[in-house]
């Protein structure tokens, strides 16, 4: 999933990963990477609200990670801010309403990872937010399209993570420029 990234660092000698597999697809065999592998072989039922409220309903905390999530984990380490208490996460819940079913499968690590606690600590779910548009689990096969992600970009921004939105205005930009 991340070819550009691997091929990148392919040359500038850095190692690989993971090696490249073989996917039949109809009429031909092509080489994936690993990532690309799993997601093709995934049997992981689609998105639904239902699944992300069942989160909700043990959630107490949420951490907001900066750099996004990768085979269901973090990528970053800075803890950009904790969510805790029920009138925050209910704030959160609002904007994390989705359209059941799939709407594709980013390229990319994404933005933020939301990394959902039980009251002891123990993690629930580790969600990442791609370009403000679509939110992926490890739990669903594809992305899920996000009803307002406009408002959760600017909810974050109100609370400091500003960067999702000001990367988020700038691809607009690009895009009308283009």
């Amino acid at each position: 999933m991340n070819l550009l990234r691997r091929w990148w660092g392919h040359l500038k000698g850095q190692p690989v990963e993971n090696e490249w597999t073989p996917i039949e697809v109809p009429g031909a065999r092509v080489m994936v990477d690993g990532e690309m592998a799993a997601y093709l072989r995934s049997r992981a039922p689609q998105p639904s609200q239902q699944s992300l409220d069942a989160v909700f309903r043990s959630a107490r905390a949420c951490r907001i990670m900066e750099n996004g999530v990768r085979d269901g984990n973090p990528l970053g380490k800075n803890i950009l801010w904790e969510v805790r208490g029920p009138t925050l996460l209910t704030e959160l819940r609002g904007f994390l309403t989705i359209v059941d079913g799939p709407a594709g499968h980013c390229m990319c690590d994404g933005d933020v990872a939301f990394e959902f606690l039980t009251r002891s600590g123990k993690r629930l779910a580790v969600l990442g937010l791609h370009h403000g548009k679509t939110i992926r689990w490890n739990a669903w096969r594809d992305d899920a399209a996000l009803v307002n992600g406009l408002g959760l970009l600017q909810w974050l921004s109100s609370h400091g993570i500003q960067y999702p939105l000001q990367n988020y205005r700038a691809a607009k930009q690009r895009v009308s420029e283009g």
